[in-house]
């Protein structure tokens, strides 16, 4: 277990700026030899506010006095921008070893933040989390058949018989492939009650150069597969690169969250029911999709959706297993799987069951601060917690009264 990210954050970078100023967003960047920010403002009731989506970053030689000035300088940019408050999320917060990091409450990571950066505690606010705070890696510079022991084993075996359940993993940089993402997560939200993302939004992000689409496509076991499907091997054409990946499982539960949150909910276990009547995908037929973002040697899964209908189909076990191992070959050096439950929660949790997922791959837990709200405007911030407050309340009626 890890207590904080070493490596500059990809939501604290120029490419991250660059996605957010192409969903139109405002945005302002910041770097030095000792800290970089990237802080967007954001319009709420009353005024504005500065989001730092896992950030500020200090860089791991910084100093007290280069956290105080590297503050200084947000604060500075709040106040010119009019901000009600700066909302942040520092990976790296703490001296404190990984075992003293876990153990510590949200009142001490508050304070360890507040000290940290040399702030007014009473200023500090902890709000809700907007990234995870916890997150599930997988070390990639293990040797492959490493990997393969750490994985569960019922993945492992889900991954050594994918070849036999007729599903094949495609890679696309193509933004008109995005349609297939888009409707199997708003086949998903409509059953499953839940936001999902719209085209363009999902389209600007396969824009960038840092994203790739995994598609997986069901073929026929009885037909006759191309070659590459036979022999595993690459394809490369101008638009995709073509792997064939598969297993047998079971999806047990899927959740979307926000666009920054832990999105990739698929879940996997092994199917019990071993009769003929399960539906069957058409020939070719896409039946899961996900996103990943390749940034300094990091591979991160993001959001995916695939479709019940063919739950019986291991299609997130594909999905994975291919990032996993081509990341692997392409020299990345970790697989972040983005947002897990915290380790004491239990099945009620709405992460339980694809942290569970997760974990079932190999790996080891990172720990961050969570979010937290430093004021600039006290009045007008106490306000916007109460309007926020009174809207909960009302929504909660409105869904009861449903």
């Amino acid at each position: 277990m890890l207590n904080q990210e070493d490596q500059s954050p990809l939501l604290q970078s120029k490419d991250w700026q660059k996605l957010q100023n192409d969903l139109g967003e405002t945005t302002f960047f910041e770097e030095t030899s000792k800290f970089k920010f990237l802080a967007i403002k954001k319009k709420i009731p009353f005024g504005y506010y500065l989001y730092l989506p896992y950030g500020p970053y200090l860089n791991p030689d910084a100093t007290p006095e280069d956290a105080k000035a590297c503050f200084k300088k947000i604060i500075s940019l709040a106040k010119k921008e009019s901000a009600i408050f700066i909302r942040i999320e520092p990976q790296k917060f703490t001296n404190n070893s990984p075992i003293q990091m876990y153990n510590l409450s949200e009142n001490q990571k508050k304070l360890n933040v507040a000290q940290y950066f040399n702030l007014n505690q009473k200023l500090l606010k902890k709000t809700k989390d907007l990234n995870p705070s916890e997150t599930w890696c997988l070390d990639l510079t293990s040797s492959v058949p490493e990997i393969l022991t750490n994985f569960s084993q019922g993945t492992r075996t889900r991954h050594n018989n994918y070849k036999k359940k007729g599903l094949t993993v495609e890679v696309t940089k193509n933004p008109e492939d995005i349609k297939y993402l888009v409707s199997l997560q708003h086949k998903l939200a409509k059953e499953r009650h839940i936001a999902s993302f719209s085209e363009q939004y999902l389209k600007t992000e396969l824009s960038q150069p840092f994203a790739s689409l995994y598609l997986v496509r069901y073929q026929t076991p009885s037909a006759t597969l191309p070659t590459y499907a036979k022999n595993a091997q690459v394809k490369n054409t101008p638009e995709k690169t073509i792997l064939a990946s598969s297993t047998s499982t079971k999806l047990e539960k899927t959740n979307l969250t926000s666009s920054t949150g832990a999105k990739n909910a698929l879940v996997e276990t092994p199917s019990k029911d071993t009769k003929s009547t399960k539906p069957t995908p058409k020939d070719g037929e896409i039946i899961a999709a996900s996103l990943f973002f390749d940034y300094q040697g990091t591979r991160f899964y993001m959001q995916s959706a695939a479709n019940l209908d063919f739950k019986h189909l291991p299609a997130t076990v594909a999905l994975l297993s291919h990032a996993i191992f081509t990341a692997k070959e392409d020299g990345l050096k970790t697989l972040d799987f983005w947002g897990i439950a915290p380790e004491d929660a239990d099945a009620s949790h709405p992460w339980y069951g694809f942290t569970e997922f997760k974990k079932s791959f190999g790996g080891y837990e990172k720990i961050y601060a969570g979010t937290f709200d430093y004021l600039i405007d006290s009045r007008k911030y106490h306000l916007y917690s109460l309007l926020r407050k009174i809207n909960r309340i009302k929504r909660k009626i409105i869904k009861t009264k449903n």
